[in-house]
């Protein structure tokens, strides 16, 4: 139950045969969907100088942490890193025992509240955004981000702490708050794995938007004047070069424009495959490059700076 193995929900729906794995999915997609680049970190990696450089740390699925890691979270978030955590952050930790407030080892004063309620949800539920704020770029009041597994509604205390959304009950289901150099948000249940089995774009829109909010650069944007475009963008990075792979996943041809985040000035640019020089255009920090690209095909652009 704690480490999230359930194979159904109350209704036999076929969800939750693995929460953390499944969250995990959820949030990757969110950004994956956008060209965001994700990394995972492992939980060895608080409070180390690699944790410390990212500007966002989310932790789906936190039902069961050592105390130890939370409180490092906390640290993180103190020395101006921005925490986005699910319900029941830190409820149960290494030893199997139940903190007595939750979220526990000290999140909840951190966020400036703590659980006031737990409703079981037989098969999903929605959270309802009540209020516009600056981390939910792509979301508006009233916009409804769907949830799983439980309601946990918050009972909130902290002076700056602010409540962004509501469950249909009217109690807290989001809450934000500033803490020390950094900030913190709480989500009473578990969007990232509600996105995963039911793509609600709204919950997407949510985990999106925390990128544009914090201003984390795209390496590679990608447009299209074809609705219903499927264009996807990525980039490796070498010693004074990068590598742009450009994918069609759509079934009809589609011209695609990927604008790589260069460091400036002039930028040389080939096919990989033919050797021949592409066009390319210097658009601030960005390299353009266009293409059209037939259902399925695999387009790979080596760029380097003059």
């Amino acid at each position: 139950m704690v480490g999230g193995q359930q194979s159904f929900t109350g209704e036999g729906q076929t969800v939750g045969v693995n929460n953390l794995s499944e969250s995990l999915q959820g949030i990757h997609r969110a950004f994956f969907e956008r060209n965001i680049p994700v990394d995972f970190l492992h939980i060895n990696d608080l409070g180390t100088p690699r944790a410390a450089g990212y500007r966002l740390i989310i932790a789906p699925y936190p039902v069961q942490m050592s105390q130890a890691h939370v409180r490092k979270l906390i640290d993180y978030v103190r020395g101006g890193g921005t925490l986005v955590t699910e319900a029941r952050c830190g409820w149960v930790d290494e030893k199997g025992y139940s903190s007595p407030v939750i979220p526990g080892a000290g999140l909840s004063d951190a966020l400036g509240c703590r659980e006031f309620e737990l409703l079981p949800v037989a098969k999903t539920s929605a959270i309802k955004i009540t209020a516009g704020h600056a981390s939910l770029p792509l979301l508006k009041a009233g916009d409804a981000l769907d949830a799983l597994f439980f309601e946990e509604s918050f009972d909130v205390f902290g002076k700056d702490s602010r409540v962004l959304a509501e469950f249909s009950n009217g109690r807290p289901a989001i809450v934000f708050a500033p803490y020390g150099k950094g900030q913190a948000m709480i989500v009473g249940s578990f969007p990232g794995s509600a996105y995963h089995h039911f793509k609600n774009p709204n919950n997407g829109r949510f985990f999106a938007g925390l990128a544009g909010w914090l201003k984390i650069p795209k390496p590679v944007e990608v447009t299209s004047p074809e609705t219903g475009a499927v264009i996807e963008g990525r980039v490796l990075e070498g010693e004074g070069y990068k590598i742009l792979f450009g994918f069609n996943r759509g079934d009809k041809p589609a011209q695609a424009k990927f604008a790589v985040l260069m460091k400036g000035g002039r930028v040389a640019a080939r096919e990989v495959e033919s050797g021949q020089d592409v066009v390319t255009v210097v658009d601030g920090d960005r390299a353009v490059v266009i293409k059209t690209l037939k259902p399925g095909e695999v387009w790979v652009v080596h760029l380097t700076e003059r």
